[in-house]
């Protein structure tokens, strides 16, 4: 697995921020937080109107 970094931050944490990227809880929960914190805002994808398994 590769991460890629700009400027010393962390892409993929980039992107699970922005809502253009969620969090796949089978193979990591490290950005969990910043998951919930763009699905509340409702940013990037998280502002769609779709339905996921695990809604709240």
């Amino acid at each position: 697995m590769a991460i890629c970094f700009i400027e010393g931050r962390s892409l993929n944490q980039f992107m699970v921020e922005l809502g253009c990227a969620g969090v796949d809880r089978s193979v990591t929960g490290m950005f969990n937080d910043l998951e919930a914190q763009a699905k509340s805002q409702k940013r990037g994808l998280w502002g769609s109107d779709f339905s996921t398994d695990d809604e709240d």
